[in-house]
């Protein structure tokens, strides 16, 4: 169990049962870098200080995932995940709106990781539409 909790920062963006998070804002945030990266949307259909629901937007598509705080720990588990989609790629279309600052900052943070400075705003949109299909404004 030890070994887990201390390899839970290095399982990527991967969505499997078991998976650790260090809290609630880890847990959103990976979820949403593992849509963004999918290329699909999600909502949150249930958040509550110890669950979190997360299902596609399309209704008829069975894709979610339900995530608990652990008990006597901040940390966050994926206890179950329905990872198929059944809806359409329109449906799936504004995945852009995952990417929020946060995300933003996570997707880019280890392109950075050791050097002093980072891209320029117009450099990192540019690297963000090419990477990832996302166009976010200049302000964000």
């Amino acid at each position: 169990m030890h070994h887990t909790l201390k390899d839970a920062d290095y399982e990527g963006d991967n969505i499997f049962i078991g998976r650790l998070f260090k809290n609630k804002e880890d847990c959103a945030t990976k979820l949403a870098i593992h849509a963004i990266r999918r290329k699909f949307h999600f909502i949150y259909a249930k958040s509550y200080p110890n669950i979190l629901l997360a299902a596609c937007v399309s209704h008829t598509c069975p894709w979610r995932i339900y995530a608990t705080k652990m008990e006597d720990s901040e940390r966050f588990e994926i206890k179950c995940a329905t990872q198929q989609h059944t809806c359409s790629v329109d449906a799936r279309g504004d995945f852009h709106k995952q990417a929020s600052t946060a995300v933003i900052g996570k997707l880019m943070r280890t392109k950075y990781l050791g050097v002093g400075r980072g891209s320029r705003p117009n450099e990192l949109r540019k690297m963000l539409r090419d990477e990832f299909s996302l166009n976010v404004s200049y302000r964000k």
